[in-house]
């Protein structure tokens, strides 16, 4: 499995699970966003033991 662990600022705000069946497997995850959780966002993939793999970073309404 891979998790999706979303963070406004530095506050981790959401953490999907999201099963993987194989290569080529796509998948994905969204966060509702309230109207004044504006301002940096990053959404961290980690594998099934926490690790790392990618890190992007966004901002909300500015």
């Amino acid at each position: 499995s891979l998790h999706h662990v979303w963070f406004h600022g530095d506050t981790q705000v959401g953490d999907v699970e999201l099963q993987v069946g194989g290569s080529p497997w796509r998948t994905w995850s969204r966060k509702t966003v309230p109207a004044d959780w504006t301002g940096a966002w990053h959404v961290e993939i980690r594998d099934a033991a926490g690790a790392v793999l990618k890190r992007i970073d966004f901002t909300v309404g500015q």
